[in-house]
């Protein structure tokens, strides 16, 4: 939650660094911070950052955002074919789950749940590419991009509510306890994991909107209140 709200605050100025910086200085900053998390951060977990969740992980993989969105036509260009990001996900993830079972197999359950970690190479590259390979679809396409975007806004409020340490038993709670008298029946425990994620996710966003709209309300009040002073 923290690292989050960091994010928020210098998100601005993030993005005017990425905004001063062309393609190539764009690229070394990319590859000097992969050094610093994905590679030594995570084999060494040098500065604390070997979990991922750390500030420094965060604007990492902001800056990565940002550049891929403000740089998309240079990425295109240095990788024209859009399956190879497909390949690059499904790839990445196979890597990953075959590392994950390995590792339980071998009783290393603490390093197959560190595999998962936010800035394991593969988890890292996994998700960028997922990203590129849908942000990259033809014009032709883009009902499906407006679809994503029209969502997309909606995903980091869903996990912060859920997620908020005093919420979370208030949330999942009921659900325990439900899941604990229906004996073991997977189609039904499914099911209901489903629904309540469905009903967790909708009222999250619900919550997400009319803080939006409060927030907005009140910036252009103080905005007409003190207009003239």
């Amino acid at each position: 939650m923290d690292v989050y709200f960091v994010l928020y605050v210098l998100s601005n100025y993030l993005n005017r660094l990425i905004e001063h910086l062309d393609w190539n200085e764009a690229l070394k900053l990319i590859v000097l911070l992969f050094a610093i998390n994905t590679l030594y951060g995570f084999l060494r977990d040098w500065g604390g950052i070997g979990t991922g969740y750390s500030v420094v992980q965060g604007i990492y993989l902001y800056l990565i955002g940002r550049i891929c969105s403000v740089y998309l036509g240079k990425v295109r260009e240095l990788v024209p074919y859009r399956t190879a990001f497909l390949l690059a996900y499904v790839l990445s993830c196979t890597v990953t789950a075959v590392l994950t079972v390995i590792f339980y197999n071998m009783r290393y359950s603490s390093l197959a749940w560190k595999i998962w970690a936010y800035n394991n190479p593969f988890v890292v590259i996994g998700s960028v590419s997922l990203c590129l390979f849908v942000t990259g679809r033809k014009s032709k396409e883009k009902g499906l991009i407006a679809y994503i975007a029209t969502w997309a806004p909606f995903t980091l409020a869903i996990y912060l509510i859920s997620d908020y340490y005093a919420l979370r038993n208030y949330v999942f709670g009921p659900m325990n306890s439900i899941l604990s008298r229906i004996n073991g029946n997977q189609c039904l425990t499914i099911t209901l994991l489903l629904a309540n994620a469905v009903c967790i996710s909708f009222a999250c966003m619900a919550i997400d909107r009319l803080r939006s709209i409060l927030f907005t309300g009140t910036i252009r009040f103080i905005k007409r209140k003190f207009k003239n002073v």
